[in-house]
């Protein structure tokens, strides 16, 4: 995004020269701040791209652009964060993999998304229980469906008892 060109003015000189000074600390602060902001918006907006070329992946199960175009997403937002790793993104990872045919894999995330030592995003938790599901249908083994599907209801009962 940002190219390399020479310091325009003597602030910015000394700055890269190591000489520090409350004007350049104060400068770099709102620099950080807006390419943190910058940063955040990318993110967000490769997170949205994802999420629609996922549905259209989904819908249309064959069609190999469209599992191209989610895959070349998919890698773009592996450039800025860890999919596999951070909680935030970890349904979105288990949903490439499965697009991509891999179930295993799938299943590896959405075991990291689900498990209980940590907090689960309330939202993710209904979606990430449904895929679980339909992975181990897909790798044929329903009796671990069976059970997924009873803790299931567990989990995510359609009504709640009366207090």
């Amino acid at each position: 995004f940002m190219a390399l060109r020479p310091p325009a003015d003597s602030d910015e000189a000394s700055s890269c020269n190591g000489a520090s000074s409350s004007s350049s600390t104060s400068s770099y602060k709102q620099q950080k701040a807006e390419k943190d902001a910058e940063k955040a918006a990318l993110l967000q907006a490769l997170r949205v791209k994802l999420k629609a070329q996922l549905e259209i992946a989904e819908a249309a199960p064959g069609d190999k652009a469209a599992a191209a175009d989610v895959a070349a997403t998919a890698a773009q937002l592996r450039q800025w964060v860890d999919t596999a790793a951070d909680k935030e993104y970890l349904l979105q990872h288990a949903r490439v993999e499965a697009a991509a045919g891999r179930p295993a894999a799938a299943l590896t995330a959405l075991d990291k998304l689900l498990s209980p030592s940590d907090e689960v995003p309330a939202a993710a938790a209904p979606e990430a229980s449904q895929l679980k599901r339909k992975l181990l249908q897909q790798l044929g083994w329903q009796h671990w469906e069976a059970y997924e599907e009873a803790w299931a209801r567990v989990k995510f009962p359609a009504k709640l008892p009366p207090l």
